[in-house]
């Protein structure tokens, strides 16, 4: 089994830590918090390598929000300088251990994400065997992924005492109180996506073998399998239970008729057939007419404005006729 050596100091070299901050200034420069710490740019980041070659590296407390999509959730943003090192940490570790993650499962992947989960869906609609959905998500699964699970799982890949003392330090800055302070990841974080990623390995690769590449896609916490028959998922209900119980993970699943189930913002059917899921549809449209009325009143950005439209372009191939009728409102509105 291949191993990654000497991270540690891959992750604090110089170059490392300029394109961190280049990946994670990228969007950002109109933030308050970005703008100063770019004025002592260079001071800022030699004060981190400093703390990060003297093993000195403190992570510093989180900033939360509440936020609805459409369920109310709670997102932790660290510091500017945290989430450069957060990016660093990325850099390094994320292209190791993404060539080892399942290909069914696709959530914070370049090229993947939704679009990948949802293709495999759209195929399943093709197939007449395909009747019936199996669909498990895990409850609380930020709040419920214990740290010492992550750590473990990637000491086997990890052959670097320095660059795990580092993970663990990122760990132990957030812990849920839903269970104790050895569990829980931030939503908000950008190495929470791959701590996410890599605690869910064991039970992908368990998905794999039970069920086949293609038959079972994952995004985040949501797993679906497709089957002929309800007895045969039910079987499969109970496995996928068993798995994420073994990792410390509550589930909930049903199985309902792939024709007309709604999964990933769309309504499925046969065929291949997708349609903008009615929840999507009531949130997108009520979201999209607020950001228009913000605009006539000059509270909102026109790049704002302009990530409505875009955001709705992209359902324009499920539900070209929704859209439309949507986009006369937003003109409506103006």
């Amino acid at each position: 089994m291949m191993r990654l050596v000497q991270s540690y100091g891959q992750i604090i070299a110089d170059d490392n830590l300029w394109l961190a901050w280049t990946r994670f200034r990228a969007g950002k420069g109109h933030r308050d918090d970005v703008r100063i710490f770019e004025r002592n740019l260079e001071a800022n980041l030699l004060s981190l390598r400093a703390d990060l070659i003297g093993r000195t590296y403190a992570h510093g407390p989180y900033r939360s929000f509440e936020v609805r999509d459409p369920k109310r959730r709670l997102i932790h943003v660290p510091s500017v300088r945290d989430q450069v090192l957060h990016q660093a940490v990325w850099n390094i570790l994320f292209p190791f251990f993404n060539a080892r993650f399942s290909p069914s499962a696709t959530s914070c992947r370049p090229g993947m994400g939704t679009s990948a989960a949802r293709a495999v869906i759209r195929r399943w609609g093709k197939r007449r065997s395909s009747r019936f959905v199996l669909h498990a998500d895990v409850v609380k699964c930020f709040d419920s992924i214990s740290h010492t699970r992550i750590e473990a799982r990637m000491a086997e890949w990890i052959d670097c005492a320095e660059t795990m003392a580092l993970v663990s330090t990122i760990l132990s800055s957030y812990a849920s109180t839903r269970i104790d302070d050895r569990h829980g990841i931030p939503l908000g974080n950008l190495t929470s996506q791959l701590f996410c990623n890599v605690a869910f390995m064991e039970t992908d690769r368990a998905l794999d073998a039970r069920f086949g590449i293609g038959r079972w896609v994952r995004y985040a916490d949501d797993l679906f399998v497709v089957g002929t028959d309800k007895d045969g998922l039910r079987s499969a209900s109970e496995f996928v239970a068993n798995r994420l119980a073994a990792e410390g993970l509550e589930s909930r699943s049903e199985i309902r008729p792939h024709h007309g189930f709604e999964a990933l913002g769309s309504r499925w059917f046969h065929g291949g057939f997708e349609s903008v899921a009615r929840a999507t549809r009531n949130r997108s449209g009520k979201l999209a007419v607020r950001r228009a009325k913000s605009f006539a009143a000059g509270q909102c950005s026109q790049n704002s404005l302009r990530s409505t439209y875009a955001s709705l372009a992209g359902l324009d191939a499920t539900d070209l006729r929704w859209t439309k009728t949507l986009r006369t409102a937003i003109l409506e509105a103006i």
